[in-house]
């Protein structure tokens, strides 16, 4: 049974969120205190999944309390909770919360953010993934693309609409976006899967004091040993996101399927840039182990490092609010076959198109053997995958020419 810790100074509020919660008490152990400082008492005498805390409190204020639970127990979800909507305060917690839920929140939408924290345990049963997990602040972005968005943030008109495009083509910047607008971070949480639109709702200055006060973005370090991978990753997740949203848009999909599959293209690897970048030789061993014995890079991570690039971005996303569509992407994108889906949506776009994409990398004959064909026919979909795959290869050659 997974553990919950609310801390707020205000007796009445959590007397509130106790008979809210009630009905939950078979489903979650959780427990009530009113300072930062019991909180962590609470926490040293035994372990909890999550974690949910005001900012404005006496003595040690929510900001201190999350940054020692970060630093002392690291698999703990740490979720705000929080009607101080200052935006400098907020920002002191854009890297140390998951989640930041603005007061009045009502019960079905913490239930949500709660639930999605506790996945992480359900998903990864090592603590040391969980912990892996539980303190990534965000992805690395290609240099060449973090350099765009600094540039056109420091010069002397930027545009939005050129921020946007920036953001929406890099998976790194999108994913931090996705939790920030997803969590409500700086306003009411969005539910669109548009990357740029985000960037109009969040406006210049925001974006500028996330970019460089908060540094919840960042580039790939030119001498990391992974550095290489990793951008070419940022290709790979980009060639994915556009062929999946042109599968969606074939399926008559409306603007927000296509805007959902895109989005699951461009994060469907998200657990690969977190193993990459934190364990580069063990990953780097993994993907010749893939390589040398014909296994699928699931199969390797599992031997080599105890969890999959699947599994850890499928926990990663869920833990940062991403909607369920687009963590079940990440999860299940190599074995949709696994996923309670019964028709086509993004995960159906993304697993063709990744498949497709991988064949290119890889310089195979074609995507057989890489396409979960049981489970296309189960969502009566298999007739379509020659045209998928058609589409994607096309796609593939007026880039080239471009």
């Amino acid at each position: 049974m997974n553990r919950i810790l609310f801390v707020d100074d205000e007796l009445r509020v959590l007397e509130g969120l106790r008979r809210t919660l009630h009905p939950l008490r078979r489903q979650w152990t959780m427990e009530f205190v009113p300072s930062g400082r019991e909180a962590l008492d609470r926490m040293a005498a035994g372990p909890f999944d999550v974690l949910v805390s005001d900012v404005r409190m006496p003595g040690m204020d929510g900001c201190e309390l999350l940054q020692q639970v970060m630093g002392r127990f690291p698999a703990a979800a740490r979720i705000v909770l929080s009607g101080h909507c200052h935006r400098p305060a907020v920002l002191k917690t854009v890297g140390l919360a998951h989640q930041f839920l603005t007061k009045p929140c009502d019960s079905e939408t913490l239930k949500a953010a709660v639930s999605r924290a506790c996945r992480m345990r359900e998903r990864l049963r090592d603590g040391r993934h969980q912990q892996l997990v539980s303190r990534v602040q965000c992805l690395p972005s290609p240099r060449p693309v973090y350099a765009a968005l600094l540039a056109e943030m420091e010069s002397a008109h930027p545009s939005v609409e050129r921020l946007g495009r920036i953001v929406a083509r890099d998976a790194a910047m999108t994913a931090k976006l996705l939790q920030t607008v997803s969590s409500g971070f700086f306003g009411s949480p969005q539910k669109c899967a548009d990357p740029a639109g985000w960037t109009a709702l969040l406006g210049i200055e925001t974006l500028r004091l996330l970019v460089l006060s908060a540094g919840v973005v960042r580039s790939v370090e030119p001498r990391a040993p992974s550095s290489r991978f990793l951008d070419g990753l940022a290709e790979h997740s980009l060639r994915v996101a556009d062929c999946a949203a042109a599968i969606a848009a074939s399926e008559a999909g409306d603007r927000a399927g296509i805007d959902l599959a895109y989005l699951g293209g461009l994060l469907h690897d998200a657990g690969l840039f977190v193993l990459a970048e934190h364990f580069p030789e063990r990953h780097a061993e993994a993907r010749a182990l893939s390589r040398a014995e014909g296994i699928s890079i699931c199969e390797a991570e599992k031997r080599g490092l105890g969890t999959t690039h699947a599994e850890v971005g499928g926990c990663l996303l869920a833990l940062w609010g991403a909607p369920d569509a687009i963590s079940d992407v990440a999860l299940f994108h190599h074995a949709p076959s696994r996923s309670p889906e019964a028709g086509f949506g993004p995960l159906a776009a993304v697993h063709v198109a990744d498949a497709v994409a991988a064949a290119q990398d890889l310089h195979l004959p074609d995507e057989a053997g890489l396409v979960d064909v049981e489970y296309l026919s189960r969502i009566r979909c298999a007739e379509r995958l020659g045209r998928w795959c058609e589409m994607c290869q096309v796609l593939k050659t007026r880039e080239a020419a471009s």
